[in-house]
């Protein structure tokens, strides 16, 4: 009944609220993930992209689901799942920031990829733990949670929770 109720969900994606400008971001340092949810929402400006909130962590940050392109060969990608895979989320993202930019910018072969194929990502599935892992556990903003209350005991150079403790790639 509830994977129905998932299922059958229709989208709710996010109208762009401007016009596409190109989008230039220093990947080399690190960025909170405020600044992913721009670069996603800047991303939306583009008429090949759609961008969907499918969740929240549950430290309230939005889980983002995004696709670009108008084919019918879907190619799924997502990151972060771990924390400590942050490199991922930031692969992804400039992945999704240089198709767009080429897609705007005209390139052939970019718009005829885009026409046969439709990427579906999820740039962040543990956002919460990608803010801990980049910015430390200062970043979580709800001290109920169990990562707040363990923070002496976590070893966070191999963390691979979200704030409660779970590790959502194996449960």
């Amino acid at each position: 009944s509830s994977f129905k109720k998932v299922y059958n969900q229709k989208e709710n994606y996010i109208h762009e609220d401007g016009k596409y400008k190109y989008i230039d971001y220093d990947f080399d340092r690190k960025l909170h993930y405020s600044d992913i949810e721009k670069i996603l929402y800047s991303i939306n400006n583009s008429s090949i992209a759609k961008l969907e909130i499918i969740g929240k962590s549950v430290d309230d940050r939005n889980i983002y689901g995004i696709e670009i392109g108008k084919g019918d060969k879907v190619i799924y990608l997502d990151a972060n799942i771990h924390a400590a895979e942050v490199a991922s989320t930031l692969f992804l993202t400039r992945f999704l920031n240089d198709l767009v930019n080429k897609y705007e910018n005209g390139d052939k072969n970019i718009i005829s990829a885009l026409n046969t194929y439709k990427i579906v990502a999820i740039p962040s599935v543990n956002p919460d733990g990608y803010e801990v892992f980049n910015f430390g556990i200062d970043s979580i903003r709800n001290h109920d949670l169990w990562i707040y209350k363990n923070k002496d005991s976590v070893d966070y150079d191999n963390f691979k929770y979200n704030a409660n403790g779970v590790d959502i790639n194996r449960n």
